[in-house]
């Protein structure tokens, strides 16, 4: 699997022939790459329109309960310091209910708080061949902007991500599962959004 330094290099590859030895060095284009490779893989990982499979949750996070919210909902919780996205709160029966994401909160009127939701991942092993080529896509399109200063070939860059590498990404994503839900009624972890 690729490391993050090697998603660097095929990023910086899209760009010529500008390479790094290690995201970690102490060099200006190894700090530059790290900073923009996290945002980067955070966004992609965090992306409203893809719930990765790879870097999917759930929790109860009940005990997380904190003082009680004003105005219109009764309970809030903590959530997961290593959360990016909320997909849905579920109850034990897994039946979606309503609640509302405040900063680092769920606000809900249900006793009991049960998420799925996006966790980030930074092991790139866990990341599938596809979504590590949409990654260096969307880091290539920063890259061009910020280090070579080609607008041009960032938006390239971009299209292409959001046009190939991005659908294929998530088509791919979308055939890992199969839910008996998916026949009948909504699955209850997947709907609500």
């Amino acid at each position: 699997m690729a490391s993050p330094t090697d998603i660097v290099n095929q990023a910086f590859s899209l760009m010529g022939d500008r390479r790094i030895n290690d995201i970690d060095e102490e060099t200006e284009d190894s700090r530059l790459a790290k900073v923009f490779y996290e945002q980067v893989r955070d966004e992609l990982e965090a992306w409203p329109s893809v719930d990765w499979n790879f870097a999917k949750a759930r929790a109860d996070i009940s005990a997380q309960v904190k003082d009680t919210p004003d105005l219109r909902w009764t309970y809030q919780y903590q959530l997961p310091t290593t959360l990016l996205r909320v997909i849905n709160q579920v109850t034990t029966e897994e039946i979606v209910v309503p609640w509302v994401r405040e900063s680092d909160l769920i606000l809900s009127d249900q006793s009991t708080c049960f998420i799925l939701y996006i966790q980030r991942i930074t092991n790139t092993t866990k990341f599938p061949p596809l979504f590590v080529a949409a990654l260096y896509k969307m880091l290539g399109s920063r890259f061009a902007k910020r280090i070579s200063q080609d607008e041009k070939k960032s938006r390239e860059l971009l299209q292409e991500f959001l046009e190939v590498d991005l659908p294929a990404a998530s088509a791919a994503n979308a055939r890992e599962s199969y839910l008996e839900n998916e026949k009948g009624a909504p699955d209850p972890w997947a709907s609500g959004r």
